[in-house]
């Protein structure tokens, strides 16, 4: 079955300890010298050599037998021949033996898989899968076993040990030539060090594919540190091996102590209480859930049927049938006759009720055709747009269960009490009726229709009514069940009452419920946050990569950080470009927001190229579509061409724009189109325009009063949950407070008393042998001596007294005196106890204070206590022992920990909670005020007549530039619009009824004009669409129909399309991820929770949550600044596009090197034979448009191409600006749009082969372990493999051509289960991204965006708390909104997306090709870099600075690359200084004034060159200066352009010399 969340995979069941018991020896051992020298040359070698000899003696590989014939090695001696131990016929005969040696066939019979055989080598199944026959499995057993005790040695040997044995491995010599003598001695470790990574790196490939035990963060950290440490001593690099066995050591020790845990806590905490949920919610509640019926649904309802009609049929037999048979079942229940009869009654009316619920269920569609679907009449359903299978709809019953249920509770109680209230209203009408007939015929009498009088009251009924008179009560009563008809009206409203109320209180209970089981899951999810953590080794670990501050890292890293918070983020923001802990037990994520959101884009793009198609049809043209690797159905080339042909006077053709305009006046009109494509372009729109609708309905962006109020119920319960735990933290800190307080005990404590009395401790030493047994007899009495207390030899009994069992207290005594005194122990030894006896059981006797608060007790003989009335404490705790290490015994502290060992720490926490929780509470119940007046508004709206919905759902953009052109005519038109309308708003927003004045409608016109024109954005959920469906009937002032509003709004359908995709598909994912009722004030609370339940301070739950918000701003609504469109952030908008417009013309050379990241993925064969598959085979390259609908390589429709190397800070804008299309233009003609959009073509083809061979491959039990950890990294788990083969299997999908090597294709539209679809699309665009690389949210840190935040309490200490304020969203914090800080930044998205996508993943193991693919990315980039450097430059350079900026621009390292070069450049410009000495020289020179420029970013360096050229030509050489300017124009950067600039700006140079 399908899960999304990860915490549900009903697949996933522990494995226990057997994935790690043969890597782990039971006890330590302490292996010598000797042995550790053994293990590590074994390791290093033997796997090699074991690999030659199984191919030699088993024939596996087919290579060992002929080199051992050519070369002579064949199990002779080296010496043999050479000294006449044998002669050269018996050498030739045992060469002749080797070559004829015929192939070890496979045993038929043998099964490698036998229990009995591969007992506890479970985990290494795929190892032994190619054992040929017994002997080959125990050959193979056996170097199992040795590689496993190898790594044994290698774990318990000492650090110098280890680094001993490694002299004797003869390759940490090799490097030494290389160090060699020369000038420096960092340049000699640089070079042995270089010389040691290469040796051990190739050393570590002949092992890697031998050693069936190696792990790729094994071979990374083997070669690294050689690579780090290779030049220490000139070459000594033993210590990789000593890291090495460090970490296998760690690596062991943590993934037992993980495993433990995780066995003990998530099964229960996460799998069993999920499953039980499931499991045990009962029959469906009729029209809960709206997704088809499971299998067992259908039985509950059909069963559920039965049981109501056989529970009708047996009530009502009971009541026809025999009195006295009913009298004693009555008797026998307890109940009278008559109550007896009323319940069954009741019951009978209540299960009618549910009868008819469950009728209304069964002759529904969607019950009739999941009846059909579980009978096997049919084989699937369509609801919504969705098909359905029945492995689907079983998925859906338990997916995501928890949350499903909870929405739709949320949803059915609401309106069971709207139905109650209903009822209610006609039950009492109807009473009021039968009260009316009553009074009548009092008055009156009763009129019988078969009779000519009225009938009166009496014997002969004549008489008027009399209410003392019996006879006339009991024919009254007749007579208004005749009139009424028995009353029927008010029996069936009172039953139906009845029946929705019980069905009301159901559903709470089960609410309730569910309500539990999420919060147990939000407390699983905190038990079990390290699965949430990245898969950590020495690189992830280490400030090279931590150092790149993202929200993700931060959060992760953040040893407070708790699963609630983890997950919340993880959801939002992540990418798959790092692994995580998760994936190890088999388990996915699940696609995020951000991964989510690209379906959405795919949309963009299909609406696009269909209306443009519907336009290019018009006018004769072909439709567009994607028809290979270079298409450019995104490009607008039609414009060019059919302006050449309107200016050669080819006649007129109406335009795109003209035509897109025209469609969307007609639709919004609801007019016919001129043409035929005209009237399909608007029914299209019509079709996604209604879907976009019923999608924002559907998480409840749009909607009326109805989803407000079941809002307001949503919040009155998020309120009480919220008042619970607020009251829980008050008690607690009531507690704490009440024992900390050092009055207790003392005179001034009413609530305690102390029974100690220092005279006892002198005055009877003959009890020194006694103890505290004599004093409690058989019945469990306590008998005590008058004074309270006794000394039982060195053991006191002490007495305290109070009204609970929680007043026990230490006394208040100074140990040292008490020493002095007695010579005895003192209170508070730790074989003490002190008694407490409550208050009320020494009333008898006479008590009496002494100095210092002390009671002593006294009576009648000894004073005697019952059992029950008493309580026995020893001195053995946390408390007490504390006491008496500091010398004395406070008389606040308690016994047995009543406080915690923090409380002094927990008290303030806990006030801050209470704070917390009283501000939130607060909000929650303003927000509910604001939701009723909402509701009060849309009401009386409503019932002016006004809510009706606009002509054609269009969302509506303003446009500014034509308002400010024709403000007078915008403001006189809302003016006019607001003058008709029969209501008014107040100050609040409030409708009210009554018709505004001019002067009030012209004013409020202006003020809204104002912000059209300074605020252009909305937040994301108050997005206005029209007349009548603003979000949720908002009190909206415009609420006028697009028809009128026609010149001053957007009337381009591809970009209002576009902006509203991209401004809602965030929210709209947000509510399916977390709930349609959640905000993230909802995720906050969670997040605050989670922290308070873990004991961590307020400032941590306010540290983890601005990590989250932030994402959410950066993902979901896309406004991290207050006001996108102040004059600062327009200004560093413009340097910004300046410098990418003029520096990045030749960066296509830099996606030369881009195809080695696609073959480290899938490998560099495949890679070469796609790409050349894809060039020839026409059934291959009809898929690409499916890249297109999974939301990639679309980057021109989205204009999102600049991303790739520019961080863009987030300003939304309609995106049909002059600027975005210049930058378009530009990235077209530089050849980056062109390029990239191929090469995620290319990725993609590939990627979805790879998907689906490795899915195919689990599905028959084939996968490996690198398969599956891949999938799973890419939200693909065991279910959907299991689906993807079975389509396989049914010819669903198929390869492009016969044979081993056909590639896979996704045709989608067969595949008929869009859940799956829609996880294969988003696993598809993720992968793509991660490939072809482009910095994501999760990639980048928060200064990228201009953005900063600092405590508020730093800012406040600072002084500068009255001038900066804390943000309303992210509390605890001060945001500074400062554009220019992320400036430096601006062309480090490559980098800092390399760093987690190549750097890391190679690093964790994430890819197929971890050796070569790299290399040959260093190859491409060196080819690259010949090309883009001219000729006289690149014959001067030297081999190493070739090298290493081709290593740069392979980009393995860019972000540490980008550092050391811009390091070198800074540092050489200040003083002079080469860091490398002289190793390696500067990319270019600057000097001190531009090195301080270029450190503030690109856009500063482009502004202060443009000032320097202007100052020049105007105050300098004018000639030189406007040369310098060409220079600098946008698309000078272009190589086939720039050449001729430059000669440009040459001949201004002579010319105006």
């Amino acid at each position: 079955m399908s899960k999304t969340n990860f915490l549900l995979d009903i697949n996933y069941y522990p494995t226990g300890m057997s994935e790690i018991g043969e890597f782990v020896p039971n006890e330590n051992i302490s292996p010598t010298f000797w042995q550790t020298t053994q293990a590590q040359l074994g390791f290093n070698y033997d796997s090699q050599i074991e690999a030659f000899k199984e191919d030699l003696q088993f024939d596996t590989k087919g290579i060992a037998r002929p080199f051992t014939y050519y070369f002579g090695l064949g199990q002779i001696d080296s010496m043999a021949l050479a000294t006449g131990a044998i002669d050269e016929d018996e050498y030739n005969t045992i060469q002749e033996d080797i070559k004829n040696a015929p192939p070890v066939p496979f045993d038929p019979d043998f099964d490698p898989f036998a229990p009995e055989l591969i007992a506890g080598y479970e985990e290494h199944a795929d190892y032994f899968a190619d054992s040929k026959n017994l002997e080959h499995f125990n050959f193979k057993k056996r170097v199992m076993d040795e590689n496993i005790k190898r790594r044994e040695i290698i774990r318990f040997s000492g650090f110098f040990q280890n680094l001993g044995a490694a002299f004797f491995d003869p390759i940490n010599f090799i490097a030494l030539p290389f160090g060699g003598p020369t000038v420096g001695i960092l340049r000699s470790a640089v070079r042995v060090g270089a010389g040691t990574g290469v040796i051990v790196a190739a050393q570590e490939a002949t092992r890697y594919p031998f050693d069936p035990l190696a792990t790729p963060g094994e071979v990374a950290a083997s070669v690294g540190t050689a690579a780090v440490f290779g030049g220490v001593l000139g070459g000594f690099i033993g210590m990789p091996r000593t890291l090495q066995a460090r970490r296998i050591r760690k690596t062991s020790d943590e993934f037992i102590k993980n495993v433990r845990r995780n066995n003990e806590q998530v099964d229960f905490a996460t799998h069993a209480v999920a499953k039980h949920q499931i499991n045990d919610t009962g029959p469906r509640p009729i029209g809960d859930v709206l997704a088809p019926y499971s299998k067992a649904q259908v039985d509950d309802v059909l069963k559920e049927a039965s049981e109501l009609s056989s529970g009708i049929r047996m009530r009502r037999d009971l009541l026809k049938g025999n009195r006295a048979a009913l009298e004693r079942i009555a008797r026998d229940s307890g109940d009278t006759l008559e109550d007896f009869t009323d319940r069954l009654k009741s019951e009978i009316t209540d299960l009618v009720q549910r009868q008819k619920e469950n009728s209304l269920a069964q002759r529904q569609k969607i019950f009739k055709d999941s009846r059909k679907l579980a009978e096997g009449k049919i084989s699937e359903i369509k609801l919504g747009g969705k098909v359905f299978k029945s492995d689907e709809i079983e998925g859906l019953a338990n997916r995501d269960q928890l949350m499903g249920n909870k929405i739709n509770y949320d949803k059915a109680i609401p309106q069971l009490k709207k139905t109650f209230t209903r009822i209610k209203t006609k039950l009492d009408k109807a009473k009021k009726q039968v009260k009316k007939i009553e009074s009548f015929i009092k008055d009156k009498g009763y009129s019988d229709p078969n009779q000519q009088q009225p009938l009166l009251f009496g014997v002969n009924k004549d008489e008027k009514f009399n209410a003392v008179d019996s006879l006339h009560r009991k024919q009254l009563k007749e007579y208004i069940n005749k009139a009424t008809q028995n009353n029927k009206e008010v029996n069936t409203l009172e039953g139906s009452l009845a029946a929705t109320e019980k069905r009301m209180e159901e559903l709470s209970v089960r609410q309730a419920d569910n309500d539990v089981a999420l919060r147990n899951r939000r407390k699983a999810l905190d038990a079990e946050h390290q699965g949430l953590n990245i898969d950590s080794n020495v690189f992830l670990d280490s400030p090279l990569f931590r150092f790149v501050a993202t929200p993700i890292k931060d959060l992760l890293f953040d040893k407070t950080a708790t699963g609630t918070a983890k997950y919340s983020l993880l959801k939002i923001g992540h990418d798959s470009g790092i692994s995580l802990e998760m994936l190890k037990r088999g388990i996915k994520l699940g696609s995020s927001i951000f991964q989510r959101k690209k379906t959405h884009d795919g949309k963009i793009y299909d609406f696009y190229l269909t209306m443009r198609s519907f336009y290019l049809r018009s006018v004769g043209m072909s439709d567009l579509k994607a028809g290979g690797l270079f298409s450019m159905e995104q490009v607008e080339w039609q414009k060019l061409y059919q302006g050449a042909s309107r200016r050669m006077g080819g006649g007129y053709q109406k335009g795109e724009q003209e035509f897109m305009h025209d469609v969307a006046i007609k639709y919004m009109k609801e007019e016919k189109g001129s043409t035929e494509f005209e009237q399909a372009a608007i029914d299209y729109m019509k079709k996604v325009f209604k879907d976009e609708r019923l999608e924002k309905e559907g998480v409840g962006l749009l909607g009326g009063t109805d989803f407000y109020k079941s809002q307001i119920e949503h919040k009155k319960l998020d309120a009480e949950a919220r008042t619970a735990s607020r009251d829980k933290y008050v008690k607690e800190l009531e507690t704490l407070e009440h024992y900390s307080n050092p009055k207790l005990g003392t005179a001034e404590d009413d609530y305690l008393y102390h029974g100690f009395n220092l005279k006892s401790i002198l005055d009877d030493p003959s009890d020194a042998n006694k103890t505290l047994d004599d004093f409690i007899d058989a019945n469990g009495t306590l008998t005590l001596k008058q004074t309270g207390d006794d000394l039982i030899g060195a053991k006191q009994v002490g007495v305290s007294m109070s009204d609970n069992f929680a007043g026990a207290r230490e006394y208040t005594s100074v140990r040292n005196k008490i020493l002095q005194s007695t010579n005895r122990k003192a209170i508070g030894d730790e074989n003490s106890f002190v008694i407490q006896i409550k208050k009320s059981a020494l009333k008898r006797y006479t008590q009496k204070k002494e100095t210092m608060g002390e009671v002593v007790v006294s009576g009648k003989g000894e004073i005697k206590i019952k059992k029950g009335d008493y309580e026995v404490f020893n001195f053995k705790s946390k408390a007490a022992q504390k006491a008496r290490e500091e010398g004395y015994v406070s008389n606040y502290l308690p016994f047995l920990d009543k406080l915690p060992r923090n409380w002094e720490q927990r008290i303030p926490l806990l006030r801050s909670y209470i704070k917390s929780y009283d501000e939130r509470i607060a909000e929650l119940r303003g927000n509910i005020s604001d939701l009723i007046e909402k509701v009060k508004s849309a009401d009386e709206i409503k019932a002016l007549g006004k809510e009706y919905v606009d002509d054609n759902f269009f969302p509506r953009n303003f446009n500014p530039q034509t308002i400010r052109q024709n403000r007078d005519e915008f403001v006189n038109l809302l003016t006019t619009e607001l003058m008709k309308t029969k209501y008014r708003f107040n100050t609040k927003n409030q409708a009210r009824k009554g018709n505004m004045s001019e002067v009030d409608a012209r004013k409020l016109a202006e003020q809204t004009t104002k912000r059209i024109l300074h605020e252009e954005e909305v937040p994301v959920d108050q997005i206005y669409v029209g007349k009548g469906i603003s979000k949720h009937l908002q009190g909206r002032v415009l609420d006028i129909p697009n028809n009128k509003l026609l010149k001053f709004i957007h009337t381009n359908p591809l970009a209002v399309y576009k902006k509203y995709v991209q401004s809602t598909s965030g929210m709209v994912e947000f509510k399916r991820e977390f709930g349609i009722f959640k905000t993230i004030e909802d995720v906050r609370d969670d997040i605050f929770d989670s922290a308070f339940e873990a004991g961590h301070s307020i400032a941590d739950a306010q540290r983890h949550f601005m990590q989250v918000r932030f994402m959410y701003d950066r993902v979901v609504t896309g406004r991290l600044h207050d006001n996108p469109y102040s004059l600062a952030k327009k200004m560093v908008g413009l340097a910004r596009t300046g410098a990418q417009l003029n520096f990045l013309g030749s960066v296509a050379y830099s996606t030369m090197a881009e195809p080695a990241v696609i073959m480290m993925n899938h490998g560099i064969g495949r890679t070469m034979y796609g790409l050349l598959q894809v060039f020839f085979n026409p059934k291959l390259r009809a898929t690409i448009p499916n890249i297109g609908k999974s939301g990639e390589a679309i980057d021109l429709t989205l204009g999102s191409t600049n991303n790739k190397y520019v961080s863009e800070m987030q300003f939304n804008s309609m995106g049909d600006h002059f600027l975005d299309k210049t930058k378009n233009t530009f990235y077209i003609m530089n050849g980056l749009s062109i390029i990239t959009t191929a090469l995620k073509r290319l990725d993609g083809i590939l990627r979805t082969d790879h998907y689906i061979q490795a899915a195919n491959r689990w599905a028959k039990g084939e996968a490996s372990e690198f398969d599956k950890q891949y999938l799973l990294r890419y939200n693909i788990n065991k279910a959907d493999a299991d689906k993807i083969g079975k389509l396989v299997d049914e010819g669903k999908i198929s390869k492009h051509q016969e044979g081993n090597n056909g590639l896979f294709m996704a045709d989608f539209e067969n595949w008929g289960d869009e859940i799956l679809v829609d996880n294969f699309k988003s696993s598809l665009s993720s992968g793509i991204l991660n490939t072809i690389l482009m910095g994501t949210p999760a990639d980048k840190p928060k200064i990228v965006d201009g953005l900063v935040f600092l405590r508020t309490s730093t800012v406040s200490k600072a002084g500068l708390g009255g001038l900066f304020k804390e943000s309303k969203d992210y509390p605890g914090y001060v945001k500074f909104d400062i554009p220019i800080l992320g400036l430096p930044f601006q062309f480090f998205s490559y980098s800092f997306a390399a760093l987690n996508k190549v750097t890391a993943s190679i690093a964790q193991g994430n890819v197929k090709s971890r050796v070569l693919a790299p290399l040959v990315g260093v190859g491409l980039a060196y080819f690259s870099l010949s090309l883009r450097k001219p000729d006289y430059v690149w014959d001067n350079m030297s081999f190493q600075d070739k090298m290493a900026q081709s290593f740069e621009y392979s980009g393995m390292a860019a972000i540490y690359m980008d550092l050391f070069y811009e390091s070198m450049h800074t540092i050489l410009a200040v003083n002079g200084t080469n860091i490398t000495g002289g190793f390696l020289s500067p990319k270019y020179k600057d000097t001190p004034h531009e090195a301080l420029i270029g450190i503030t970013g690109a856009g500063p360096s482009y502004v202060t060159s443009v000032a320097h050229a202007v100052h020049e030509m105007l105050m300098g050489d004018f000639g030189k200066g406007a040369g310098d300017v060409a220079k600098l124009f946008p698309f000078a950067g272009i190589p086939y352009i720039k050449n001729h600039v430059k000669d440009a700006a040459y001949v201004l140079d002579d010319t105006f010399d």
